[in-house]
């Protein structure tokens, strides 16, 4: 009888084995008990998002470095800051195009445009990099406004992108911004 295998395993302190029955056997309470003290599978995993526990089942296959799946749960259960640092953890092991695709389309959701931007830039998709990085200035000049060396730089780097796209009249209007808070003199 698997049950009775599974509490000697348990008793016996073969935990991963306990845990692997329980799953099987479908006994929540076992499993929830157990799974603390054990290192999850992605099976175990399934098991919680089977019973409807996605935010637990997200926390355990991050915790546990299925960051794939992680990602994944976090976004079914609506919590995206919790789904990008399981896509940036992801990324540091798997430089798929897709997870930085998706790294900035969830940044620019949550106006982590330097992030975005960052994401572009891997990819050499300079024209979606040179919007981003515009934003990120932006962003950083109105809650920061005092590091004006910081607010030069991601402008400067919106305008690098800009002219790498041959927009020139927008490279002209980043470079004003650049001269202003890098206080370079105006050449022509």
């Amino acid at each position: 009888d698997d049950a009775r295998a599974a509490a000697l395993f348990e008793q016996g302190g073969d935990l991963p084995r306990a845990l692997d029955l329980y799953t099987r056997l479908d006994r929540e309470d076992d499993v929830l008990r157990i799974q603390k003290q054990v290192p999850f599978s992605l099976e175990q995993v399934g098991f919680l998002e089977k019973k409807g526990r996605l935010a637990e089942a997200a926390r355990a296959a991050f915790e546990h470095g299925y960051y794939s799946k992680a990602a994944s749960l976090y976004e079914e259960c609506r919590q995206p800051e919790q789904m990008l640092e399981a896509l940036l953890a992801l990324a540091q092991g798997t430089p798929e195009r897709w997870v930085q695709e998706k790294i900035a389309a969830t940044s620019k959701k949550l106006g982590r445009f330097r992030q975005e931007a960052e994401a572009w830039d891997s990819l050499g998709e300079v024209e979606n990099a040179s919007e981003a990085w515009l934003r990120a200035a932006q962003q950083l000049e109105n809650t920061a406004s005092g590091d004006h060396q910081g607010i030069a730089d991601l402008y400067s780097r919106a305008e690098k992108a800009f002219e790498a796209i041959g927009q020139e009249e927008k490279m002209r209007q980043v470079h004003r911004r650049v001269v202003e808070y890098a206080r370079l003199p105006e050449v022509d």
